[in-house]
């Protein structure tokens, strides 16, 4: 996708089927950087905006292995399961040695029984330990790197048997993704899964407005104010304000 400026303003998102889409305003919830990059030669923009936002670091990825489970094998729980191998639960993931620590959850049932057909097993993964497939695409991957999910999923499967000794023997079918996938999916760079780093003893830094140069031209999403769900959440109320004044966003929160 690019997005098209004229006189100081975005006129319109051209997709890369040809269409394009005109509008008065424009919001992007995908990452600042990959926002940047879908303007060229813009007036606004300066090099100094985008060298500052390009160089912010991001949140680690996420290996993620899907376990689609046999029919009435185990029950749905309603809740997260957090599992580590040692004490040190920060920090973990930025070994290289065997996986350490993971989330599951679980799928509602879809037809309002008590078992579940899926779970899922998330465990963060950096980037360079997938970065020397960099310029590989979904599907055009070598054995190398099917060997590498195939171990990682697991070590995995086997640190959740902790919560869920039954696991093993109850899956039908095992699907992973890693921050590659992401990345070829959502446009996230590096596979960043919570969007740029916060830096709590730099706020202001890495906190960014949803205002870009471009005056009808806003951001939204995780990047901005907060990671995950509730950064989402708060960053889309800061936008709407943006359009369509903090006052009137305070009263609509205050009647409901």
């Amino acid at each position: 996708m690019r997005l098209i400026e004229k006189d100081g303003l975005v006129t319109g998102a051209k997709c890369v089927d040809g269409e394009i889409y005109e509008g008065d305003i424009f919001i992007s919830d995908v990452h600042p950087a990959v926002t940047c990059n879908m303007i060229c030669n813009s007036r606004k923009i300066k090099n100094t905006y985008r060298n500052r936002i390009c160089s912010l670091e991001n949140t680690f990825g996420m290996f993620t292995v899907s376990l689609r489970i046999k029919p009435h094998t185990i029950k749905y729980f309603n809740h997260n399961h957090y599992v580590y191998r040692h004490s040190d639960v920060w920090t973990f993931y930025q070994e290289n040695d065997s996986i350490d620590g993971i989330m599951i959850s679980c799928r509602v049932p879809e037809d309002g029984n008590e078992y579940t057909s899926q779970i899922d097993i998330l465990t963060p993964m950096t980037w360079d330990k997938c970065e020397k497939w960099n310029h590989t695409t979904v599907g055009r991957r070598d054995d190398e790197y099917l060997s590498m999910k195939a171990r990682i999923a697991d070590e995995c499967i086997k640190l959740a048997t902790r919560i869920i000794p039954e696991l093993n023997v109850c899956v039908d079918e095992i699907y992973t993704s890693s921050p590659l996938t992401y990345r070829d999916y959502i446009n996230a760079p590096k596979g960043s899964a919570y969007g740029l780093r916060k830096d709590y003893g730099n706020p202001l830094l890495t906190m960014l407005s949803p205002r870009t140069p471009i005056p009808n031209l806003l951001l939204t999403g995780q990047s901005l104010i907060l990671h995950g769900l509730h950064g989402v959440t708060m960053t889309a109320l800061y936008t709407c304000a943006e359009i369509m004044g903090k006052e009137k966003i305070w009263n609509i929160i205050n009647d409901n």
